[in-house]
């Protein structure tokens, strides 16, 4: 089921963290397992990161996808704007975790090695996206890589969440060529890309465009 609402950037977080806090220890059994199409993702994301890189988890959720990077002995920050995500993130992983909506949370200018977004930036609405793109490069190292996943489609819709009826979730959808050309748009070179005509969901991986290109 989808409703349609007419709310800014802001509420949209608000109401998105509320549903998330609601079906946190749901979410993360359903979740448990890293799938096979991001587990192949993720290894081409480390091929090109240096052993002692820090990765930034963005929207590191249940902590899944963070404490999988742990175990292979890389250092995770992890933020998610989900009190009881993070709190079944704690059950998981060791390292940092904060809890901030992305779009508002500022770490140090040329600091991250590697940003890891794995079904996050898909809550951001269209018009925000471009913002939140230039800014994630704003945070990145020279050289960094930048893991993105998102749902294949148009438009903006909140989906209700099939195991908690009467929870609503927001949701953007992208095509492949347009998030492509917000990317490099953003100052983001794609040097990998998963987006099988079949399937719902795209995979880029990037790495920050050098200064003035």
């Amino acid at each position: 089921m989808r409703q349609k609402l007419g709310l800014d950037g802001r509420e949209i977080a608000i109401r998105n963290a509320a549903a998330y806090d609601r079906i946190a220890p749901r979410f993360a059994q359903i979740h448990g397992a890293l799938p096979e199409d991001i587990r192949q993702a993720a290894e081409e994301f480390m091929s090109r990161l240096p052993k002692d890189s820090q990765i930034l988890d963005v929207g590191c959720g249940h902590g899944r996808d963070m404490a999988w990077f742990e175990s292979l002995g890389y250092s995770v920050t992890g933020i998610d704007c989900s009190a009881g995500m993070l709190a079944e993130a704690k059950k998981r992983v060791t390292g940092l975790l904060l809890h901030a909506e992305f779009t508002e949370y500022s770490p140090p200018a040329n600091s991250v090695d590697g940003i890891w977004c794995n079904a996050s930036l898909l809550h951001i609405p269209r018009r925000m996206l471009s913002a939140v793109l230039r800014e994630f490069r704003l945070w990145a190292r020279p050289n960094a890589v930048f893991f993105a996943s998102m749902k294949r489609g148009s438009g903006e819709a909140w989906r209700e969440v099939e195991y908690m009826p009467g929870t609503f979730r927001f949701f953007a959808y992208h095509d492949p060529q347009r998030f492509e050309a917000l990317l490099r748009k953003a100052g983001w070179v794609p040097v990998w890309r998963r987006s099988p005509a079949d399937v719902d969901w795209i995979h880029f991986i990037c790495s920050k465009s050098p200064e003035g290109s």
